[in-house]
């Protein structure tokens, strides 16, 4: 594989991988909690790996959408 096919190949890994975070954290806290506005799909889609996870941690306990988001970018 060239570098340039590896350097692509890589960059469409990193895009699946956080297409693949976003739409299970949008289905996770969509079956918790119901319809997730549009404001928080943004967030979700705009945020890091890592706010992703915390996230999905929370939406564990969560009791409501302000619980999952509190306190994060």
């Amino acid at each position: 594989m060239t570098s340039t096919a590896q350097q692509l190949f890589e960059q469409g890994k990193i895009e699946g991988e956080i297409e693949g975070e976003t739409l299970f954290l949008e289905h996770l806290l969509h079956a918790k909690l119901g319809p997730l506005p549009s404001g928080y799909q943004r967030r979700i889609a705009q945020a890091t790996p890592e706010s992703r996870l915390t996230w999905g941690e929370r939406a564990l306990t969560a009791a409501t959408l302000a619980d999952v988001f509190a306190d994060t970018d």
